[in-house]
């Protein structure tokens, strides 16, 4: 069974897994269903989804339907991904995927991460700029 993961800040790191799974998704054992960025509204994270001049996603038709970014792939398949755009300790979707990715590089340390540790979380890796 694959793990649900969600993404905490969409900057480059977050950009790169995003597309990283997107291209390995069949073999991946684990599925992306959210992603959360304080600073980027569903609108800019769309933009850079479609220019990014690093990061190209252009074998997918991307699209925004409310809170949801949907990517088809060219085989056909969608997949949805809810989009957020709060604070850490009020995004919505704390304690639904298996796997949380801190990305936003603001919580750095095991401290900063133990309030993500509920519900069917159990299991968060932070990426540390710098590092």
């Amino acid at each position: 069974m694959k793990k649900i993961v969600g993404i905490n800040g969409f900057g480059r790191f977050g950009l790169h897994l995003l597309k990283y799974w997107l291209d390995r998704d069949k073999d991946a054992n684990f599925i992306v269903m959210y992603i959360n960025d304080d600073t980027l509204s569903i609108d800019d994270t769309l933009e850079i989804l479609k220019t990014d001049e690093s990061v190209v996603f252009n074998k997918y038709q991307i699209k925004k339907i409310g809170s949801m970014l949907h990517f088809r792939a060219p085989d056909g398949e969608v997949h949805e991904i809810e989009f957020t755009s709060t604070v850490k300790e009020e995004i919505p979707w704390l304690g639904r995927p298996d796997i949380f990715l801190e990305c936003s590089g603001k919580n750095r340390g095991k401290n900063d991460c133990l309030d993500i540790l509920t519900g069917n979380t159990n299991l968060v890796f932070c990426y540390k700029l710098g590092c």
